[in-house]
């Protein structure tokens, strides 16, 4: 009984969201956010790959050491060279918490997000706080396209979202690029730079994407205008399309 509970409501879940979208395959319009947010990835590391250079470069001014002017000079050439895999670690990462959205998370998983701190993990917390730093001004950056997204994320996925797991804002994406280039050995402040880089490339790459998305994803709480109206047309063709 419990069962055929579950599924008598995840019908007419699904019958609602049919009504809200006009008629629209929901599992079309899942793919089409899909498609932008892998392109958005895409986009923002081929943008840091460009940058990465004169980034690195105006870091070495600052240097405190010979060995940490040295390892600047030698980050663009890191970079070149794990530029494409750490691309593909990101989306990964990005992809695989949109897949995940609703299913709860083992004990292992939320332990190990939320752990102690030991010594040897120092560098890598350090490491997270900068990361962390720049999915917070990227969140700042895009507050009101975030706002205006969510409710209408929450109605395609029928799940609750926040910052925190919300697979299109800076916060999923940030820890993506944390994943990407975690195994490339850079110092601390090479990847202060880094993940400036990396902030500056989504930037460009999350304005369109949040573009795209508010363009084919209709407002969650536009039920009466939508009834008067009748089903609203569904434009595919959003502003990354034919992209990737």
């Amino acid at each position: 009984t419990r069962a055929l509970n579950k599924v008598a409501a995840s019908m007419r879940s699904q019958k609602a969201a049919i009504k809200l979208y006009g008629g629209v395959d929901l599992g079309e319009l899942k793919s089409t956010c899909k498609a932008f947010l892998k392109q958005a990835v895409d986009d923002a590391f081929a943008k840091f790959g460009e940058q990465a250079a004169v980034a690195f470069e105006k870091g070495s001014l600052s240097a405190k050491s010979i060995a940490e002017h040295q390892a600047f000079l030698d980050a663009p050439r890191l970079v070149q060279r794990t530029l494409e895999d750490a691309r593909y670690r990101c989306l990964s990462h990005v992809l695989g918490e949109l897949e995940s959205l609703g299913v709860a998370k083992s004990k292992d998983a939320e332990s190990s997000n939320s752990g102690g701190l030991s010594i040897v993990e120092k560098d890598d917390f350090e490491d997270w706080l900068t990361i962390a730093a720049e999915s917070s001004r990227l969140e700042e950056q895009f507050s009101d396209q975030l706002m205006n997204l969510e409710p209408r994320l929450e109605k395609l996925y029928g799940v609750a979202l926040n910052a925190r797991n919300n697979p299109y804002a800076p916060a999923i994406i940030g820890q993506g690029v944390q994943h990407a280039f975690e195994e490339v050995a850079f110092i601390p402040a090479v990847r202060q730079v880094l993940y400036a880089a990396m902030r500056d490339g989504l930037a460009l790459a999350l304005e369109t994407l949040y573009r795209a998305l508010l363009e084919v994803l209709p407002e969650a709480d536009r039920k009466a205008e939508a009834q008067s109206a009748g089903p609203a047309p569904f434009h595919g063709d959003g502003a990354l399309s034919g992209e990737g």
